[in-house]
């Protein structure tokens, strides 16, 4: 899969992908799908990793015919303290030589917790 780092604008978008409904729904017209999928995006102020996630991503889920829709959840801030001087967590997007190096994800860790840390570590 070929990934592009290109950041893309608004305009730019809906001239790519013209088929996606106002609210970020896409079904294919030539088949039935099978299956259907929400995608939940956790979103604070950072556009230009939302620009080069979505050119990137919706041509993959469209190519396998799923029914979905993205939904891109703006985040609040809150004054709040964290149990870590760092945090690496969430949605994390890596190049292909970037998840080699660190040999991906450990499959030790089931259930919620712990592989954050694990990578962060790496």
């Amino acid at each position: 899969m070929n990934v592009s780092q290109n950041e893309v604008t608004d305009q730019e978008m809906q001239r790519m992908f013209p088929s996606i409904q106002r609210g970020g729904h896409w079904s294919p017209t030539d088949c039935r799908p099978t299956h259907k999928l929400a995608i939940l995006i956790p979103f604070r102020g950072r556009h230009a990793h939302l620009h080069v996630l979505l050119p990137n991503l919706i041509p993959m889920l469209m190519r396998q015919r799923l029914d979905f829709t993205i939904f891109v959840i703006e985040q609040v801030t809150r004054a709040s303290r964290l149990i870590y001087d760092w945090l690496l967590g969430g949605v994390i997007g890596f190049t292909k030589g970037q998840y080699e190096m660190v040999n991906g994800y450990s499959n030790l860790y089931f259930g919620w917790g712990g592989e954050d840390d694990d990578m962060y570590d790496r």
